[in-house]
């Protein structure tokens, strides 16, 4: 029965978290990892464009005990709680724990959020984005969003080329039932 968890985070609540990391060290699950270690990838990230920010979802992922990363609309408004020093040779320009402004964001999404402010040099644009994990990098969280990137440039591909190779297949369908 769902009681407003995914799937994975009811499975992951069933093991205790030290018994997690004693099957890690046992199974050397953390070698030669930098930073996103195994308990990082047990929790859920979604990673979604800042057409699907709602405040109600994104606090039920919150409370799902998920993680999301999502880019900020341009017109936020916020309250700044605190800010951390970043590095700004990566690209990065701020990291802020912020809060919601408006009342009815608020009300939808009533705790507070990271806030973490990127340019990216390759195509000219700065990008903010906001999560809910305050355990990763801000960089971690520029990567996850520029990945998310990727896949939808794959899946645009495949859509492209399955198009038209369907489009071959009836033609060539098409033709030897005229023959």
């Amino acid at each position: 029965m769902n009681k407003g968890k995914y799937v994975l985070t009811q499975l992951i609540d069933l093991i205790h978290h030290e018994e997690f990391m004693r099957c890690v060290d046992r199974y050397q699950g953390n070698y030669r990892v930098r930073s996103f270690t195994c308990w990082h990838q047990a929790l859920a990230f979604y990673v979604m464009d800042r057409g699907y920010v709602d405040w109600e979802r994104l606090y039920r992922i919150e409370r799902s005990h998920a993680f999301f990363v999502t880019r900020a609309k341009k017109n936020l408004a916020c309250v700044y709680l605190a800010s951390t020093a970043v590095d700004k040779t990566l690209g990065l320009r701020c990291d802020q724990k912020i809060r919601l402004a408006t009342k009815q964001a608020k009300t939808d999404y009533p705790i507070a959020l990271r806030r973490v402010k990127f340019y990216d040099a390759e195509r000219r644009k700065t990008l903010v984005f906001l999560t809910n994990n305050f355990d990763i990098t801000a960089f971690e969280v520029a990567l996850l969003y520029k990945n998310r990137w990727k896949i939808e440039l794959f899946f645009k591909w495949i859509k492209q080329h399955l198009v038209s190779q369907n489009k071959l297949l009836i033609k060539s369908q098409v033709a030897l039932i005229i023959l």
